[in-house]
């Protein structure tokens, strides 16, 4: 499998990740009484900020890839 494609493979996780992101950020958003009130807000804080590291890195390798 050529490099590109290996890259491409990459890319389409990585979309998803910024996709569940976005996606627990706005639940975070909508249900933050009723999160704060089971006393959960620290976990879903902790998997937000998890969610964006590892999308960030993910970006940052798949550029690196494609500079080489």
């Amino acid at each position: 499998m050529s490099p590109k494609r290996l890259v491409i493979f990459w890319i389409i996780p990585n979309i998803l990740f910024y996709l569940a992101f976005i996606g627990a950020l706005i639940f975070v958003f909508t249900q933050s009484k009723e999160i704060r009130e089971a006393g959960q807000m620290g976990i879903w804080a902790l998997m937000i900020v998890t969610l964006l590291i590892i999308a960030v890195l993910g970006s940052a390798r798949i550029k690196y890839w494609l500079k080489q």
